[in-house]
Formats: C-alpha cells, sequence, structure tokens
C-alpha cells in the first residue's frame, strides 16, 4: 500500500516535468501554418467543418477522407484523428492554434504513457532482479529523450500528422495496459486490463494503420520478457504463435485495407519511378539514414524533403548492400541476445518490426521522419541503461560522475535545442520548403512548393524562376511532376497576362501526364484565359472520351456558359444535378445556368439547396443568391440572403471574398455584378453604423 502512495504523486510529478518541457520545446509552433497535407484533409474537407455536435454529424467524420481527387464517403478513413480534427474546427474554424494544442498535448501523454510503460515491464519476472531499484530513472530517462527529439517534430508539429502522434498514444497505451494486466495476480483485474489493451489497440489502427504491428510485438514481448526462452519448448511456442500472429495480420491487412486483393498494393507501383525490387533496396539505406538521425539528432539533418537516389541494385549506389549487412548485423545481435540482453534484444525488434508496414512493400513515398513516432519509442532504453549502469559503477569516483552528468545533460540540451531550432523550419510555407531545398537542392519537389508560396503571394517571377529549375530534376513520380511544373508554370504566366505562354505550359502539363487531372486543368487554363473556342474542343474531345466522368460534363457547362449557349449549359447542367443531386458544385452551376437565362425563380430554388451545404465554394453562392434576388426585383429575399451571409461568415471572410472578385480577372466561378456586391458592402456598412452607435448610447 505503501508503495502505491508514494509511487502516484512520483509519477504525478513526472507528468507535469514532461508537459513543462513539451510546452517549452515546442513553444515556437502553436502559430505554425498549414502544410501540404493540411488543406486537402482538414482545411478544404468540407465532411469535417461543423457546425454542430449531432450524432450524424460526427459520424460523417469518419468517411472524411480525400481519395483521386474527391473527398470519400463511402470508406471509412482513420475516424478517430478525422473527428478530432472536425471538433478543432467546431471550437477553432482554421486557426491553426488550437489544432498546434491538442498535437502537442498528444505528446505529452505518450511521452508520459511510455515512461509508465518502460518502468512496469522492468518488473517483469525476467529482468526485475536485474534491474531492480534502477527502473525508474531508466524509463524516466528513455521516455525523455524520445520525447525531446527532433525526430519528432514531423509527427507532432505537421498538424495532419496527428495521425502518426494519435497511433503511437493509443499504441503505447495498449501495450501499457498489456503490460499491466501480465503482471497483476488478481485475475478481474487481468481481464479489465487486457480488454482496455485490446480496445486501445483498435483506437491506434483507427488512427493510422501502421499500428496493425502492435499483436506481433505483444508475442515478442511477451516471450522475451514474461516466458523462458531458454526452454526449447518455449521457443517452439514462440515461433508458432508469431507465425499465426503473421498470418493472421495478413488475412486482416487484406480484408480490411487492401480490398480482399493481397496483391493489390502492386498497383500502387505503376504510379511510382521505382520499382518493388528499387523500393526493397532503398529502404535499408533509408533505415539506417534514420539511425544517424536518431543518434546524431542535428537540427540541418532534418526535413521534410530528403534527396534519396534508388538503389538500382545491390552496389548502385555503393552503400545499398552495406545498408542491408548493417541492418541484418543489428537484427543478429537482437537474436543473439535475447536471453543474455532481453531488453537490448527487445528495443531492436521493436524499432524494425514497427517500420515494417511503412518501409518495406507498399508503394508509399520513400521517406518521411515522422514514420519513426512509434519504433523509436524503446531505442533510447538501451541508451538510457548504459548511462545509469555507469553511474551506478562509479558512485565513489564524484569526479566521473560529474563529468558525466555535465555531459549527458549537455547532450540532451543540445537534443532539445534541435527540436527548438527546428520547429523555427515549421513556421511558414517559405521557412519549411527554403529547408527543404537547402536540405535537398537535386529534388524538385521543394523547388514546386516553394514556387507555388512565391505564386500565392504574387511573386510571379521568383515563383517562375523556381520551376524552371525543377524541371530536369528527379522526383519519386516524374511525369506528375512535371506535369505539376508546367502547370503552375502556366498559372504564372496567367497572373502575369502573357497568355499565349500560359497555354503553352498548359498543353505541356498535359503531355507529360494526360491524366483526367490534367487536361481538366488544361481546359480550365484554356477558359481562364477566355480562349473559348480551344475550350470547347477539348471540353467536346474530354467528354466524348470520357462519357461518364462528371468533371468533363462540369467543364462542358462552364464553357457552355462563358459562350453565353445557355441552352446547351442546361443541358449539361441538367445531367450533373440528375447524377449528383447533392453536389453543392454542380446544383450551383445549374442555379447559375438559370440566373443567367433570367429564369430567378428555378435559380433561387437550386442556389438556396446549394447553400444549405457546407463548402468552400458556399460564400460565393450566397453572392449570386444576392444578385439573383436583384435581378427578380425581390428586396424581401436579397436583405434576407445578405443576413443570412453575414451570419454564416465573418465581415473578414466576405471582405476577402470581395476583393477576390476585384483581383481574380478570369475567374472560374461566375462572379456576381458590381450591383450586388455594392449592396452587400452598403448593409454591412451600415450594420456597423448602427453597432456602433447602440455602443455609444450604452456608454
Amino acid at each position: 500500500m505503501g508503495k502505491t502512495i508514494t509511487a502516484s504523486p512520483r509519477n504525478f510529478c513526472v507528468f507535469l516535468l514532461f508537459a513543462l518541457f513539451v510546452l517549452i520545446i515546442y513553444s515556437n509552433t502553436f502559430n505554425a501554418s498549414w502544410h501540404l497535407d493540411d488543406y486537402q484533409n482538414i482545411v478544404n474537407n468540407p465532411w469535417l467543418h461543423l457546425n454542430n455536435l449531432y450524432p450524424e454529424s460526427l459520424k460523417n467524420t469518419f468517411y472524411a477522407s480525400y481519395d483521386g481527387g474527391r473527398y470519400n464517403q463511402e470508406k471509412i478513413y482513420r475516424p478517430v484523428p478525422m473527428l478530432s480534427f472536425a471538433l478543432n474546427w467546431y471550437y477553432g474554424k482554421n486557426d491553426v492554434t488550437g489544432y498546434h494544442v491538442v498535437n502537442t498535448v498528444i505528446h505529452i501523454f505518450s511521452a508520459f504513457i511510455l515512461f509508465l510503460a518502460i518502468s512496469n515491464i522492468f518488473k517483469a519476472p525476467t529482468i526485475k532482479k536485474k534491474y531492480r531499484n534502477r527502473q525508474y530513472p531508466i524509463a524516466l530517462l528513455a521516455a525523455a529523450i524520445w520525447m525531446i527529439h527532433p525526430i519528432q517534430t514531423q509527427a507532432v508539429t505537421y498538424i495532419v500528422q496527428r495521425m502518426a502522434s494519435m497511433a503511437g498514444m493509443f499504441y503505447i497505451a495498449a501495450l501499457y495496459m498489456y503490460i499491466k494486466a501480465r503482471l497483476s495476480k488478481v485475475a478481474l483485474k487481468r481481464t479489465i486490463l487486457f480488454v482496455c489493451s485490446f480496445l486501445l489497440f483498435l483506437l491506434a489502427v483507427a488512427s493510422k494503420q501502421n499500428a496493425a504491428m502492435l499483436p506481433f510485438i505483444i508475442v515478442i514481448m511477451e516471450f522475451v520478457f514474461f516466458q523462458d526462452l531458454k526452454k526449447k519448448e518455449v521457443r517452439i511456442q514462440a515461433f508458432l504463435l508469431s507465425s499465426v500472429i503473421i498470418l493472421m495480420m495478413l488475412v486482416a491487412g487484406t480484408c480490411f485495407f487492401l480490398d480482399n486483393n493481397l496483391f493489390s498494393f502492386l498497383d500502387g507501383y505503376s504510379k511510382r519511378s521505382f520499382t518493388l525490387a528499387q523500393r526493397l533496396l532503398t529502404e535499408p539505406r533509408i533505415i539506417v539514414f534514420y539511425l544517424y538521425q536518431i543518434f546524431y539528432p542535428i537540427a540541418s539533418h532534418f526535413s521534410i524533403g530528403h534527396e534519396i537516389v534508388v538503389s538500382k541494385s545491390l552496389f548502385s549506389p555503393w552503400t545499398t548492400f552495406p545498408s542491408i549487412l548493417l541492418i541484418l548485423s543489428i537484427l543478429g545481435a537482437g537474436f543473439y541476445n535475447i536471453t543474455k540482453r532481453p531488453v537490448l534484444s527487445f528495443s531492436i525488434f521493436f524499432f524494425f518490426i514497427n517500420h515494417v508496414i511503412e518501409s518495406t512493400i507498399i508503394p508509399l513515398e520513400l521517406i518521411f521522419e515522422h514514420r519513426n513516432y512509434i519504433p523509436t519509442m524503446f531505442v533510447f532504453v538501451p541508451v538510457a541503461i548504459g548511462i545509469c549502469s555507469f553511474f551506478d559503477n562509479h558512485k565513489k569516483d564524484q569526479k566521473k560522475k560529474a563529468v558525466y552528468f555535465v555531459l549527458t545533460t549537455g547532450i540532451l540540451f543540445v537534443t532539445a535545442m534541435g527540436t527548438y531550432a527546428r520547429n523555427f523550419d515549421w513556421s511558414t510555407v517559405e521557412s519549411l520548403w527554403q529547408t527543404a531545398l537547402n536540405n535537398a537542392p537535386g529534388n524538385a519537389r521543394p523547388y514546386q512548393n516553394l514556387a507555388l508560396y512565391y505564386y500565392k503571394t504574387g511573386q510571379y517571377d521568383r515563383s517562375i524562376e523556381l520551376l524552371e529549375k525543377s524541371i530536369n530534376l528527379k522526383d519519386s513520380k516524374p511525369d506528375y511532376s512535371k506535369m505539376i511544373t508546367f502547370n503552375n508554370l502556366a498559372l504564372n504566366y496567367i497572373e502575369k497576362k502573357k497568355f499565349h505562354k500560359a497555354v503553352e505550359y498548359a498543353e505541356k502539363a498535359v503531355s507529360a501526364k494526360p491524366a483526367q487531372n490534367t487536361v481538366k486543368n488544361y481546359i480550365t487554363s484554356l477558359i481562364q484565359v477566355d480562349n473559348l473556342e480551344l475550350a470547347e474542343i477539348k471540353a467536346n474531345d474530354f467528354f466524348q472520351k470520357n462519357q461518364g466522368n462528371m468533371d468533363a460534363l462540369n467543364l462542358k457547362t462552364i464553357v457552355m456558359l462563358k459562350k453565353q449557349k445557355y441552352k446547351e449549359a442546361e443541358e449539361t447542367a441538367l445531367r450533373l444535378v440528375q447524377a449528383e443531386p447533392y453536389n453543392i458544385k454542380y446544383l450551383s452551376y445549374f442555379g447559375i445556368v438559370h440566373l443567367s437565362m433570367k429564369n430567378y425563380t428555378k435559380a433561387d430554388y437550386y442556389l438556396s439547396k446549394a447553400a444549405m451545404n457546407r463548402s468552400p465554394y458556399r460564400i460565393s453562392i450566397y453572392f449570386s443568391l444576392v444578385e439573383n434576388s436583384i435581378n427578380a426585383g425581390n428586396p424581401e429575399k436579397t436583405k434576407q440572403y445578405i443576413n443570412e451571409m453575414l451570419s454564416h461568415f465573418s465581415i473578414i471572410d466576405i471582405k476577402e471574398k470581395i476583393e477576390s472578385i476585384h483581383n481574380n480577372k478570369f475567374p472560374i466561378f461566375p462572379v456576381p455584378s458590381d450591383l450586388a456586391v455594392n449592396l452587400i458592402v452598403k448593409t454591412i456598412k451600415k450594420q456597423f453604423e448602427t453597432m456602433l452607435i447602440q455602443k455609444k448610447s450604452v456608454i
């Protein structure tokens, strides 16, 4: 009883200490901007933009995946983090601070639960005597190093990678519950803990699929720490159970993630610049690079992009074979020490097994640092054991202890400062991609993303300069990379009003990758430069080749609308609405077609229907509703729609929309007339003046 009373306040102090350190190290991240996948997964994802907390709305967030250019409402996609993003949106909209606060809190809890798991694992039968009275400082040091390490910044500071950090939190919590269950001697308590472990495992997998390796890790932990592997029958049991777990994981993975086809993942290699064999040869070099980052954590070594040469054979590049040999040697050391140094062996197996899903056969991007969030959880345990052993072995030599203490503290301080420094790179889009460009000057992607930032901020010449440099640089998806470069060059030249160059690069984008999206972008570029004759030809061709493609039909509608061929536009828009009656874009275009044809009642009906849905287009629809009611001579509805707009959107949002209407010389979405815009502005001013008068009267 006494142990429980003394342990609880001590653990609470550890939690507070961890929280303090994490908040200090990540204090420069709370205003870090949105990046990359944040936009398609959160900012532009209408299914996460909650305006109520009804069960049906919350349930819809489970399906809020972005797939192939569309939001997929048919398949559950990482429901736990998606729900958390939706709740963030409900309380703070697109203000990044709340998202960063949640990510930081998740990291604090992950570190603390890791501390609890490590300290409890030393109570296991095979090692408790060896580490008696040392498990607390070892666990504290190992969890602290993991917590402050800069390799975790991508999982914590990159908002959308909450998927990785949340999976890690539930993963280590499930492992901790299993350890507590195995140590418990009370049957009921043990059963409850096992059930909790299983539920936490489900939450981990529902956060990100790489957590699926947990059952295999539990089997290894069971036999390393709770069974006597010196006995032959125990080793046979371990082998058989491991085989069964692997088979079950393959079956479950095939059913839930591979559409009942074990080899369906191979289709993904058609979109990559490397083959399955080349990926398997390249990943050992990347794993070795991860280990280099882990044990030499200098801030400049970390980046969103790395220059990776794909391995074509065992000796091309020459580091391929030595990397494979090194990994096999480390794994060999793990097997060799499994009974002599079980903690070391488990730490080795934990690292490599948790890299299996993302670093072997699945055709993902070759390298991302956030993939180390779970694998590194036990990496620092042998390091902590070594440090604590040194202090134990030199109890009487105060000078050595002092020197070693200062050295250890200095290394921890440098590691923490590396994390703090790395977090500055995430502050803005420009800082992130400038760092990536410095780190990987031979990779096209940093140039493209930095160029996109300059394009969005109106620095077109700088954007063009970077894009031109990226044309002949390598990328994991070369055709796609060239398409991105040429397409963005076209957009820059549109802004510079060099329309001939814009169309030239748009055509090159189509030639680089004649996918539906590329053709769509090309036709869109033609529409934006008012080359409507060629746009009509290309739209008709696109439609003929893709009869069932809604984008092709939609583009044809836009071209007809722009060319004032309203009857043809009405026919194609009607087909869109009939095919997808709840699609906000199609409903709004159908409404605008009727507005253009002066069918104001029908226009009001379809635009109102579109305005009921949450979407980035919604504010534009309200502008169209205002214009339609003005044209229809209905001042009551005009007033109603302006008031609705003011209730749904902030004045800042409306102001930004008005500015975009004035600045966008070649819009795709038809813009309202000056009459509608001026009336909206006048109403806002009037309401603002009324509010000021009311405030003065109160004072």
